[in-house]
């Protein structure tokens, strides 16, 4: 036979005393577990590239657009129609009947070996320098409708056409300026940016003592963190530099004792924190 009992561990634990002695014992062996650890508290300021965007005014957007015209090009443009063949005597063939008079879409169709192309006559569409093939380059096609001699190519034999040229053009203001007035907004902002950080950062190494000449210069306010350790970092401060930063601290703390002198830490490519160490407790 099996019997079931149940026991109140808490009521047990609850009738359980210790003396004086004892728990001072067991304080005196387990400081270490009861020990706060070391804490700090940072005053920072904090620029980001991103609080600085101004809208672009026409005149900025039309500079930027003249500046950068490259970049709005759209290069030459050639239409090629071709007719593939197996060998060398079907594409002197195919060239005699062209000379002749004959329908280069029509014959395209009958003996072109390339389905794809066959199927339009032998178009092969727009095609910039740079997708245009080497056998095609250099046929040394240059006027609208020249036929070329018969090119030998990877694929076979072929006959070419220069249906149509389409010259270099820049595209129109109007059409991209939607474009750059985003790209002027941005590069605004980060030439702002990258200025007042030199200006902040001179203003910061001239001041050793805090970050009010800093906060003065950048027209930001001087914030200052709650009491963090290493594993509770703050939120503003818990960022892809937290290791460094904290690391940094420490050495403020050991090595330097000097708890007020700032330092700048890289967020991103366009944001930055400058930071001082505003106070410390030590493990206790």
């Amino acid at each position: 036979m099996v019997r079931e009992a149940t026991i109140n561990v808490n009521a047990l634990a609850a009738k359980q005393t210790a003396s004086d002695e004892e728990i001072n014992a067991f304080w005196q062996q387990n400081q270490a577990r009861f020990m706060a650890p070391e804490q700090f508290r940072v005053s920072y300021i904090k620029m980001d590239a991103a609080s600085m965007q101004e809208s672009a005014s026409d005149d900025e957007i039309q500079s930027w657009y003249d500046q950068h015209k490259d970049q709005f090009t759209q290069p030459q443009r050639n239409r090629y129609s071709v007719i593939q063949t197996k060998t060398e005597a079907d594409a002197k063939a195919v060239l005699a009947e062209l000379q002749k008079g004959a329908d280069f879409a029509t014959l395209a169709k009958e003996k072109s070996t390339d389905i794809i192309s066959a199927r339009n006559g032998g178009d092969m569409g727009w095609m910039e320098d740079a997708s245009t093939v080497p056998e095609l380059k250099d046929a040394g096609l240059k006027e609208k409708g020249q036929l070329s001699g018969v090119i030998k190519s990877s694929v076979g034999f072929l006959v070419a056409r220069l249906d149509d040229v389409q010259p270099a053009q820049v595209k129109p203001l109007a059409d991209v300026r939607n474009d750059i007035a985003a790209k002027a907004k941005q590069e605004k902002a980060l030439d702002a940016y990258y200025a007042l950080q030199q200006k902040v950062s001179d203003a910061a190494s001239n001041d050793n003592e805090s970050l009010a000449s800093a906060a003065q210069v950048a027209g930001l306010k001087v914030v200052e963190t709650g009491w963090f350790g290493r594993d509770n970092l703050p939120e503003e401060l818990n960022l892809n530099r937290s290791l460094t930063l904290f690391s940094t601290a420490v050495w403020w703390v050991r090595t330097a004792r000097r708890a007020a002198t700032p330092i700048s830490l890289p967020l991103t490519a366009i944001a930055l924190l400058f930071c001082a160490l505003a106070n410390t407790k030590p493990r206790r």
